[in-house]
């Protein structure tokens, strides 16, 4: 008999087993969505004469505080900081300063707190009490944007400071704020819990979290100083009541209700209240860095015994490195636009055949106080024995620069190569044209050398090629040839033959834009950029109107910036000397380009505040940027 108990227990908890594992059943109800609420506060939110530096509060569910001391805002700003702590339904606060009297305290949760099991956040929540008689409640609100391209700016801290009228230093470089936020998403931040009084406002990206500015952090400010207010208001709000109330009980009357149409059914009703409205709530400060990371030789190559490529990081840089070779020996350079890359030939084919070659850079770099100062180094630039001998069997030849399939028309004909040449025999250089099957040699006239030494006024010796004006036409089709021998490059080494045909693309491909200015101030520059935020070209303004010629058909994007130091790019603010960003704006609306159309842009640069300058379609791609630079 207690056998077949057993068995009979046995079998009841395998049916069990299998109806709570058949995928059709019941999967325990809807997914929790709602955040955690609280249940109850020590001391209560709000609370007046608070003394004790611990705060507890209880919510009706388990919760967790996620990266509380990055997320977490305590204000007035802590030199040590709070501790808080999440165990079960409740929340400890533990202050390890001394609290200040009759001050009022707020700490500002954001979206660190959530419940522990679904994650739900309780965005937003805030809590605040007063160690004196009464709670501050002047709010100040505004933005915080990237002062470069107005890209808004997210936790990066506001705060504010006591306006000193006696002219002494004020700021995030001399002192700690007396009340701190942090932007939002969208740059957007809200001071509370102020008394009511005159500040200065600053923004920082306080990476070190010690409340004050250090070099490489970016920094924005406002001229003047603000004063808190605020007015009662009327607002009015439409609310849809329903006349007729289900019974949850009876699936009849939801039935019966269900047919009443909503014009019978429901009654908008405007509800009158009265709400607080706090000022200044439209602070838009400007934030840039100035750039803190030496000038550097970050990498050498020695692409052949000829060429060595210097790479130089080169921010700050003023002035372009100086290159000496220290073998004695005669060298080309060639510098890129902005002085980053510097290429290196060596002229003397016997010490090319070193394979060691000693260079001194000289360049200016930031001492221990942010200030200029010179710096040499000495590179070695090896190539391998090895290499040597390989290329000593292989026959050099001299390598052409690649010419395009197809040709604007308004680009000359380039004829280079791929080091620099001494000597070039045009008359093996010959260009025809066809309209069907017919070729006919096509008069070259040369229209420009291509200089291969940027550091030198003197010629060198040595170019890179030749450039022929051409008047194109785009219904013909073009052959270059280049017979072999036509010129001598450097090391002794001559070119093979070349034959490449090549198209012409139309006038009536390409776009011409014109941008008319207003209220364009000092020094602008305009700026073409395409959907990625990239600047495609740009020019100093002209006062009859910038244009931009040749462009492809499609969308493209304008901002302007003031050169006020006309140094010819955009330079950032400077804390000490109370110097802001120079200025950046942006036309908000896209620009299409139709193929063999002009067009003339008008734009008043302050025609909309600057906060809504930037295009969405810009700010979605920034954003996506950012999103990809966290996870990695």
């Amino acid at each position: 008999m207690k056998f077949r108990n057993r068995l009979i227990a046995l079998a009841g908890l395998a049916l069990m087993a299998g109806c709570a594992n058949r995928g059709g059943g019941p999967q325990g109800g809807p997914k929790d969505l709602t955040p955690p609420k609280a249940a109850s506060m020590t001391p209560e939110n709000n609370a007046t004469n608070v003394s004790k530096k611990k705060i507890e509060l209880q919510f009706n569910e388990f919760v967790e505080v996620k990266s509380a001391q990055q997320k977490v805002i305590v204000s007035p700003p802590q030199k040590i900081p709070a501790t808080i702590q999440a165990n079960g339904k409740k929340v400890t606060i533990e202050f390890a300063d001394s609290l200040i009297p009759n001050t009022t305290y707020t700490i500002d949760f954001t979206d660190a707190l959530r419940d522990l099991n679904e994650g739900n956040v309780l965005d937003g929540f805030t809590y605040a009490f007063s160690t004196g008689n009464e709670i501050d409640t002047m709010q100040i609100s505004g933005r915080v944007l990237n002062a470069m391209d107005l890209n808004p700016l997210s936790g990066v801290q506001v705060g504010i400071y006591e306006t000193n009228l006696k002219g002494d230093s004020t700021g995030p470089l001399y002192q700690m704020p007396l009340r701190i936020t942090k932007t939002d998403s969208t740059g957007h931040f809200t001071i509370k819990n102020i008394k009511d009084g005159t500040y200065d406002i600053y923004a920082l990206e306080d990476k070190n979290s010690d409340y004050i500015l250090t070099k490489g952090e970016c920094f924005g400010f406002i001229d003047n100083s603000v004063k808190t207010a605020v007015e009662s208001i009327e607002r009015r709000d439409t609310v849809r009541i329903d006349l007729a109330k289900a019974d949850a009980n009876s699936k009849k009357k939801k039935k019966k209700l269900a047919e009443i149409p909503d014009s019978l059914r429901y009654k908008d009703t405007i509800v009158h209240s009265i709400v607080q409205h706090y000022t200044p709530d439209d602070v838009l400060l400007l934030a840039s860095a100035i750039p803190t990371t030496p000038q550097k030789v970050k990498k050498t190559e020695r692409k052949n015994p000829f060429r060595i490529d210097l790479y130089m990081q080169n921010e700050n840089a003023r002035k372009r490195p100086e290159v000496r070779c220290l073998n004695n020996i005669d060298i080309l350079q060639r510098y890129s636009k902005k002085n980053d890359s510097i290429t290196i030939w060596i002229k003397d084919s016997v010490m090319a055949a070193a394979d060691t070659i000693k260079l001194e850079v000289k360049y200016e770099t930031l001492d221990s106080l942010d200030k200029p100062t010179d710096k040499t180094d000495t590179i070695k630039a090896v190539f391998s024995k090895k290499m040597l001998q390989k290329l000593k069997k292989e026959k050099q030849t001299l390598g052409f620069a690649k010419i395009e399939d197809n040709v604007p028309f308004y680009a000359p004909l380039r004829v280079a190569f791929d080091r620099p040449v001494s000597e070039i025999d045009t008359s093996k250089i010959k260009l025809y044209s066809a309209e069907d099957t017919t070729w006919t040699q096509v008069p070259l006239t040369q229209y420009a050398v291509t200089e291969i030494d940027s550091t030198s006024s003197t010629n060198s010796g040595y170019f890179a090629g030749y450039e022929y004006k051409v008047e194109w036409n785009e219904d013909l089709k073009y052959t270059i040839k280049v017979d072999s021998g036509a010129a001598f490059g450097l090391g002794g080494v001559t070119n093979k033959a070349l034959k490449k045909e090549f198209k012409i693309i139309g006038s009536d491909k390409y776009a011409n834009l014109k941008v008319i200015t207003k209220n364009s101030g000092k020094n602008p520059v305009i700026q073409l950029l395409n959907d990625k935020d990239e600047v495609i070209r740009e020019k100093s303004e002209d006062a009859n109107g910038t244009l931009f010629e040749h462009l492809a058909q499609g969308d493209y994007y304008l901002r302007l910036y003031n050169d006020e130091n006309n140094d010819g790019e955009w330079t950032p603010g400077d804390f000490k000397e109370k110097r802001h960003a120079e200025k950046v704006f942006y036309l908000n609306t896209k620009v299409h380009l139709r193929a063999n159309w002009d067009i003339d842009q008008e734009w008043d640069v302050e025609a909309i505040k600057l906060e809504k300058q930037k295009p969405e379609t810009l700010k979605k791609e920034a954003a996506k940027n950012n999103s990809k630079k966290k996870k990695k």
